[in-house]
C-alpha cells in the first residue's frame, strides 16, 4: 500500500513538473536560462532547498 501512495505522489510530482515546464514560453525563456545557469553554477556546493529559498526571496522584487 506505502507503494501505491508512493507511486502516486511521484506521478503527481511528474505531472506538476511537466505543468511547470509548460509556464515557460516566450520571452520568458530568456530570463529563465540566466536563472538555470546560475543554479547550474551554484547547486552542487549549495544544494537545491538552499538555492529555492534564495530564488523565493525575489518573486516580488520589481
Amino acid at each position: 500500500m506505502a507503494d501505491s501512495k508512493s507511486a502516486e505522489l511521484m506521478k503527481s510530482m511528474e505531472k506538476a513538473a511537466d505543468d511547470a515546464n509548460e509556464d515557460i514560453e516566450g520571452d520568458d525563456v530568456d530570463h529563465f536560462k540566466v536563472v538555470a545557469l546560475w543554479w547550474n553554477k551554484h547547486y552542487r556546493k549549495t544544494g537545491h532547498k538552499r538555492l529555492a529559498r534564495i530564488l523565493l526571496e525575489y518573486k516580488d522584487v520589481r
